[in-house]
């Protein structure tokens, strides 16, 4: 399934750039342990547009928690790196 794979090719981006933060894609468990991420996939659709061709459309919701010391400077600089890291991630065939 492709959002599997774009889940995962997320996942794999962000532990390869911020070495000390966890990567939750299933569910985030009470107690986890900041900093970390956690990916969402948000209403898939898809339009039939012509025969078998279809339009689809992955919304990905990408959280970050940092940890409780200089919150909003993480969020900076995590922001400024995130945009850069998902720019050009790649979907690995199988």
């Amino acid at each position: 399934m492709l959002a599997n794979d774009i889940v995962n090719a997320i996942s794999k981006a962000l532990t390869e750039n911020f070495d000390n933060a966890e990567v939750y894609i299933d569910e985030i468990e009470q107690g986890f342990n900041e900093p970390c991420f956690f990916i969402d996939l948000l209403n898939p659709s898809e339009k039939q547009i012509y025969g078998d061709r279809y339009f689809r459309r992955y919304l990905f919701d990408v959280q970050f928690f940092p940890t409780n010391e200089k919150k909003s400077r993480q969020i900076r600089e995590v922001l400024d790196k995130l945009h850069n890291v998902l720019e050009y991630i790649t979907l690995e065939n199988g």
